[in-house]
């Protein structure tokens, strides 16, 4: 049973049209509610508003979107300026496509029709929890050359399972065990050339994403002329922490 909200009484004058002047479209996520609002205004002859006029509305095609109280079609009467608003719709638990259809009850006018889109929920982002090194092979390179390519490759997994497409953080860190922040020195990944000053440019973070199998592998790292021990901290937004020393000699 639809509910029916009245906001006058009478006997309303003819009515010659239904007026669309709510939202154009609808957009909404499943098992949300649709932000934005069906409303018509019924107009006589002369366009003037026509107040009293019952006007129904309902949800037109194969979907789960509902009125309240999972209501298919209420009917509104419409008010002294000769508006009727639809109460908000549900999307329901269905991805797809309806037409709210809004008709005059008991007059021959044309409907009055709004298109609906209900989306699917995102996928949730992959997650990571573990991160490992596939190799436990020292990593060793001189200043001014470069490491072994593919030198660094981990694993990621999340609650002991395969981890596929998660982001995972490399970032090479100052040695402060408590704060370490980006490095600007030492190790960097090859990045583009910076036309500007005539030299590359030194990437020291990047974010990158895991393959089907779990894993990633880094892209080429390259030293600048500074030697010592540096550390390579890879995160996750899920806590998993992986630090891994290279080692620069002269």
């Amino acid at each position: 049973v639809s509910p029916t909200i009245r906001n006058s009484t009478g006997t309303p004058a003819p009515v010659a049209a239904l007026e669309q002047i709510g939202a154009k479209d609808l957009t909404a996520t499943v098992g949300e509610d649709f932000g934005q609002i069906v409303r018509v205004r019924a107009k006589d002859t002369a366009g003037k508003p026509v107040a009293g006029v019952p006007v129904e509305f309902r949800i037109v095609g194969e979907t789960g979107a509902r009125f309240p109280d999972k209501a298919d079609h209420v009917t509104v009467r419409t008010g002294a300026d000769g508006t009727a608003t639809a109460p908000r719709i549900n999307a329901g638990d269905k991805a797809g496509s309806f037409t709210v259809r809004a008709t005059a009850v008991g007059r021959k006018v044309p409907a009055s029709e709004v298109g609906a889109t209900v989306k699917a929920k995102p996928a949730p982002a992959p997650k990571a929890d573990a991160l490992a090194r596939t190799s436990d092979a020292k990593l060793t390179a001189k200043a001014g050359t470069a490491f072994a390519e593919g030198a660094v490759e981990v694993k990621a997994t999340y609650k002991g399972k395969i981890a596929a497409g998660a982001a995972v953080t490399a970032t090479m860190v100052t040695d402060d065990p408590k704060h370490p922040v980006e490095n600007d020195k030492g190790p960097y990944f090859a990045g583009t050339e910076d036309k500007g000053a005539g030299k590359e440019k030194q990437v020291r973070s990047l974010t990158l994403k895991t393959g089907a199998d779990g894993l990633l592998k880094l892209p080429e790292i390259r030293t600048d002329q500074h030697a010592g021990t540096f550390l390579l901290r890879l995160t996750t937004a899920d806590g998993a922490v992986l630090t891994v020393e290279l080692t620069v000699t002269p």
